[in-house]
C-alpha cells in the first residue's frame, strides 16, 4: 500500500486501520494504559530493550537493511548477557525473570 503525504488530518481510529500506529484507548482510559505498557517494558532486560530500540533507530535512520543487520550483530551480543539466560531459565523453570536491571 502506498501512502501519499497529503497534510489531511485523520482520527485515531484511521490511523489503526492504516497502521500508523498500534493501539487507540479512550482518553479516560490511557495513562492507566500507558503505565500498563511502561511497567511491561520495564520488566523486560534492559540491554534487550537498548537493543531493541537500537535497531529500530537505526532502521528508521539509516533504512531496514542497515537496522536488520545491527539485529543481527547485537541479537549474537545480547544473547551471551547473563540476563539472556536468566531469561531462558525463568522460562524453563516457568517463573518470572529476575534481570539486574
Amino acid at each position: 500500500m502506498e501512502l501519499l503525504l497529503t497534510g489531511r488530518v485523520i482520527d485515531a481510529h484511521e490511523a489503526l486501520q492504516i497502521g500508523l500506529v498500534e493501539f487507540v484507548f479512550p482518553a479516560a482510559d490511557l495513562m492507566e494504559q500507558a503505565q500498563e505498557m511502561a511497567s511491561t517494558i520495564a520488566s523486560y532486560s534492559a540491554s534487550a530493550t537498548t537493543s531493541t530500540k537500537k535497531c529500530i533507530n537505526t532502521g528508521l535512520r539509516k533504512g531496514v537493511e542497515a537496522g536488520l543487520a545491527l539485529e543481527s550483530d547485537l541479537r549474537v551480543k545480547t544473547g551471551a548477557r547473563p540476563d539472556a539466560l536468566e531469561g531462558r531459565n525463568a522460562f524453563l523453570e516457568k517463573r518470572n525473570p529476575k534481570f539486574n536491571q
